[in-house]
Parts: C-alpha cells; structure tokens; sequence
C-alpha cells in the first residue's frame, strides 16, 4: 500500500493532514461526527486521482465504521466511472 485515506470522523482539526513518509503516503480527512460529508467528496477524488496516476494503491477506511469510506469509493466510482449509484454500491459490496 503507498496511500491510505483514513476518515476519521470525530476530531476538530483540520480537514486534510498530509503525511509524505516513503514508502506510505496517509491523508487523513477529520470529520465532525454530523458533518455532511458531501463537501469532501471533491478534495478525496482529486487524491485518489493522483493516487492511481501515479500508480499507487489507495485504502480508504473510517474509524467507527459509520458507512463514510464506502460512501467516498462510492463518489470516486460514480464520478470517475460514470456509474450509477446502485452500481458503485454494488461494485462496493462484491470487493468486501
């Protein structure tokens, strides 16, 4: 793995915290536990982009496990895929 996106959903600190240690890349969204998670979608595709140009992996993960990193693949998908939303969903359910 050379990125992980780890959404971390309770904290008051800022959005993104890029981390650059070789050989893994983390960036950390910090997410206020009833944010609408809406307003990141963009920031976190753009990552995933560069990510997947530059031919690394990315794991994208949550905290508490409250649906927010399927919901981002899910963007990423409809986004960059053209995807329909019950695709993306689907696609999502077979990798787990």
């Amino acid at each position: 793995m050379t990125m992980a996106i780890r959404i971390k959903d309770d904290s008051h600190e800022q959005m993104l915290n890029r981390d650059s240690r070789p050989p893994l890349m983390e960036t950390k969204a910090q997410l206020l536990e009833r944010e609408e998670i809406i307003h990141y979608f963009e920031t976190l595709i753009d990552l995933i982009r560069k990510a997947r140009i530059s031919q690394k992996k990315v794991l994208i993960h949550s905290l508490r496990g409250r649906n927010r990193a399927p919901a981002f693949v899910a963007a990423y998908l409809m986004h960059c895929n053209r995807v329909t939303r019950v695709r993306a969903i689907n696609k999502i359910t077979k990798m787990v």
